[in-house]
């Protein structure tokens, strides 16, 4: 049996800090950006937890917790900030920090694309065209992709294209709640994750082409959905089928590992309902999915929120629990990332939602850890002894 694979994720946007100058050469925006322009979120990332300028600072934090891999995200738009302009400089910021994580003896994990398209793959009034649908996508996606492995080299042998395509399409094309903001339409829902499929696999050909000893691995969003007594002809049971599996079934011929990110359970219907904490519901996800793709299997997120730290403890205890009982029954989960490392901008939630181990000072952004955190690195040390 391989090693397991302890870590911890976080993603670009909810992080870096931005080029905070308009007039800078290099200055981007997504469509997080432009969403909120228009009144669609409230509240903007602003600086997030500055960790494109105090890169050195989470690094210390990574370690502290005794973890073996970090997975962190490339943003698209900074490296990348007008169409056929690249930024090297930034691109290279993005191989130091994962070379400066091997010396520390962490492994880097990274993540090509994590909710978000550069302003210029955007159109909000035109949800058929936005992000995946953009007609511009198949001009810039495989340079992006070719450039950016091109730089990392074999620095980086774990590779993400997609973070969640199917939660995107759900939040962003039945809620309105995520770029672009359209609500009800299953035709988008189910069209935007085909998409998605299409350039995952191109990523993937591109991956595998780079070296034989380079990995793809999916990070799609697995909820362990309930039926409802009120969906009397399974359909609303049929669309969470489709979300938790559409996109999987298009990309698992091309990955290596099967990823996927388990937080909670849902109802299947119209309104979901409230979300229920349960550890068994990750333990039937990771049952199903082995059953369904024969593949090795990671927990590539996996966290709570609370505006506190009273309960995230056993959260962790119970969910680390579940994980660890399946791969004492045999079956091939290698890896669990928890989410996140620090308290973070959760997209339309804003700075409300809080699953970080950390929470940052604003004034001095220094970073200190909560008693999740210690209850983190007792269990991964505890899991090697």
């Amino acid at each position: 049996m391989k090693p397991f694979i302890w870590g911890i994720a976080s993603a670009s946007y909810q992080t870096e800090d931005p080029v905070a100058d308009k007039n800078h050469p290099d200055y981007f925006e997504v469509d997080w950006d432009l969403f909120h322009q228009a009144g669609r979120i409230k509240e903007p990332r602003g600086m997030a937890t500055y960790s494109w300028s105090e890169s050195e600072r989470d690094i210390q934090a990574i370690k502290s917790l005794g973890v073996s891999h970090y997975r962190f995200g490339i943003e698209w738009a900074r490296i990348e900030p007008q169409p056929g302009r690249f930024n090297d400089a930034a691109l290279q910021a993005y191989v130091d920090l994962a070379r400066r994580l091997k010396v520390e003896g962490i492994t880097p994990v990274v993540c090509l694309w994590h909710f978000n398209f550069p302003s210029w793959l955007t159109d909000l009034k035109n949800p058929a065209a936005h992000g995946w649908f953009h007609p511009e996508m198949e001009k810039h996606w495989k340079p992006y992709v070719t450039r950016v492995l091109k730089a990392f080299g074999d620095d980086v042998i774990h590779w993400m294209p997609q973070n969640e395509p199917n939660a995107y399409a759900f939040v962003g094309y039945l809620l309105g709640m995520f770029p672009p903001g359209q609500r009800g339409s299953f035709k988008n829902f189910r069209a935007f994750m085909q998409k998605a499929a299409v350039f995952y696999n191109q990523a993937a050909d591109l991956i595998h082409a780079q070296s034989s000893r380079h990995l793809c691995i999916t990070v799609q969003n697995i909820v362990y959905w309930k039926k409802s007594i009120f969906d009397i002809t399974g359909y609303f049971w049929r669309v969470a089928m489709d979300y938790n599996f559409m996109h999987l079934d298009l990309v698992q011929a091309k990955s290596d590992i099967i990823g996927f990110n388990y937080y909670f359970k849902l109802s299947a219907f119209l309104i979901p309902g409230p979300r229920t904490v349960r550890p068994a519901g990750m333990k039937h996800s990771i049952e199903t999915l082995f059953a369904r793709y024969k593949k090795p299997l990671w927990i590539t997120e996996n966290g709570m929120q609370e505006p506190g730290d009273k309960k995230r403890p056993q959260y962790i205890r119970d969910h680390i629990g579940a994980a660890l009982e399946c791969r004492a029954d045999g079956l091939p989960l290698d890896a669990y990332f928890y989410w996140s490392l620090a308290d973070n901008f959760e997209w339309c939630m804003g700075y409300k939602e809080k699953f970080g181990l950390f929470r940052m000072d604003p004034a001095t952004r220094k970073l200190h850890p909560k008693g999740s955190a210690a209850v983190y690195t007792d269990l991964v040390k505890t899991a090697r002894t």
